[in-house]
């Protein structure tokens, strides 16, 4: 009888730190992207390449706080893998784009399908760097992998078809290229919400399977 309380007061504890991480992922990531959305408002295109340079670190710091929460973690080694794997990611993404705007522009081709592949592959190197660089050592490699792999596809799928979206309500009104003000409106709401999606995705799977499968035991 005590061992199956024992049992049972165990999964109880491990469904809460799950649920728990899951909530404190998900704010984090949040408030990044967030924040990435508003720098692209506020500054323009200089917040956005402000977010694809540095919007790892400060990810990376969210991320990092949240994790120590649950798990003895050094931030400074979380961010340093964040802000290296997230610059790598947004060289794969800038140049998924230009090749996705050159097959729309040459063949009038619908390059959905490719944006889901280069946000992927963007997520598999993310994974991959930060894992790497990080000490927390307690993700599995390929399971973190594939998480972020399905994250980013995830997310760049929302992220281009409501960003998408609000371009195309803009250029209802009047046309605009997405390097004005008006167009890089639609690139901070695609921001927000692709991170968002990210988070939902990353945060479920970190917070709910981590104490089955993601972490070792």
């Amino acid at each position: 009888m005590n061992e199956h309380n024992n049992q049972r007061r165990n999964r109880a504890v491990s469904a809460g730190f799950g649920w728990s991480l899951l909530l404190w992922w998900m704010l984090a990531t949040t408030i990044a992207g967030t924040f990435g959305g508003l720098l692209i408002l506020i500054w323009g295109q200089g917040g956005l390449v402000a977010l694809c340079i540095f919007g790892g670190l400060y990810l990376g710091v969210l991320q990092g706080l949240a994790l120590q929460k649950h798990e003895h973690v050094k931030i400074w080694r979380w961010v340093l893998g964040s802000g290296v794997g997230w610059f790598c990611a947004m060289f794969i993404i800038f140049l998924g784009s230009f090749i996705a705007m050159l097959g729309r522009g040459l063949n009038d081709a619908d390059t959905t399908g490719w944006g889901i592949m280069y946000f992927a592959v963007a997520g598999i190197v993310f994974g991959i760097l930060q894992q790497a660089v990080s000490p927390v050592g307690r993700f599995k490699p390929i399971a973190w992998m594939i998480i972020n792999a399905v994250a980013w596809g995830t997310g760049g799928l929302v992220a281009l078809s409501v960003g998408g979206a609000v371009h195309e309500s803009i250029n209802m009104l009047n046309y605009v290229s997405l390097s004005s003000s008006y167009g890089l409106t639609s690139i901070a709401v695609g921001v927000g919400v692709g991170m968002l999606v990210y988070g939902i995705l990353t945060g479920f799977l970190v917070g709910w399977l981590s104490p089955r499968h993601t972490f070792q035991q």
